[in-house]
């Protein structure tokens, strides 16, 4: 039970460090450059501290805590129409109804 719990808690942090990778990436920070190499220092902090720190439930803690940090951030983008689309989502669709 043990591993199956510990098996679940590394692939739960795991998605959880995608989606943070995700939302660095595609947050309205300077340059796209700089994003990436944000999203991948915070991957690699995040797998070294889970394979090198000895105590986990605090490196745990330390994790969530920053997640959550990011996802107040994120939620804190303000939605925008005044941003670079691909051509065919490029234009918003409408309807003219006759009678």
């Amino acid at each position: 039970m043990r591993i199956a719990l510990r098996l679940l808690m590394a692939i739960l942090v795991a998605v959880m460090t995608v989606w943070a990778a995700g939302a660095i990436v595609y947050s309205p920070l300077s340059s796209q450059g700089f994003r990436i190499a944000l999203a991948g220092i915070f991957v690699f902090t995040t797998a070294l501290a889970f394979l090198r720190l000895r105590n986990r439930r605090r490196t745990l803690l330390g994790f969530l805590v920053v997640f959550a940090v990011l996802v107040a951030l994120f939620f804190q983008i303000p939605a925008s129409n005044d941003r670079e689309w691909q051509p065919e989502v490029a234009i918003a669709p409408y309807a003219t109804i006759n009678g």
